[in-house]
């Protein structure tokens, strides 16, 4: 799925679902986000993107909720974990490669994008870790968290 990006923004938005298209299409018979978020991608302000775009991921999450819990508990499934960290670095390097953003830190590409899919990763998997974080605890952490540089 191609998705324009607003010429104020670093790169495709919502590009972070192209690692999780197949398991959509097989669930939803539809690749990647919803339509209508596609559509508020094109006009709405940089922050409304972010909890958008981290909503749509925790929905995905969700979705496949029991895919991800069962890797947590099972040694053999730790590659799960491991796919996740490495798309958010992957992902991370290339927004980064992109950003125009005047705050983006002058400082190794390489160490802020493992931070970043380390701790979005970890994030994920502390809301799956038990019943006290909820989907909203998720996506707030992320927010509190994301650079002011993201998205």
């Amino acid at each position: 799925m191609n998705i324009p990006a607003r010429q104020d923004r670093a790169g495709p938005p919502l590009s972070i679902w192209r690692p999780f298209e197949r398991l959509e299409r097989a669930a939803t018979g539809v690749p990647g986000p919803r339509p209508v978020l596609v559509g508020l991608i094109r006009t709405a302000p940089s922050h409304r993107v972010r909890r958008l775009a981290t909503g749509e991921v925790a929905d995905h999450v969700e979705r496949f909720r029991a895919v991800y819990q069962h890797a947590r508990h099972d040694p053999a499934d730790e590659g799960v974990y491991e796919a996740l960290v490495r798309h958010f670095a992957d992902y991370s390097l290339a927004f980064m490669a992109r950003c125009a953003h005047p705050d983006l830190p002058d400082a190794n590409h390489e160490v802020i994008a493992q931070f970043v899919a380390h701790g979005f990763a970890g994030a994920i998997k502390a809301w799956l870790s038990g019943d006290s974080v909820t989907r909203t605890d998720l996506v707030e952490a992320a927010i509190a968290c994301a650079p002011v540089w993201w998205i």
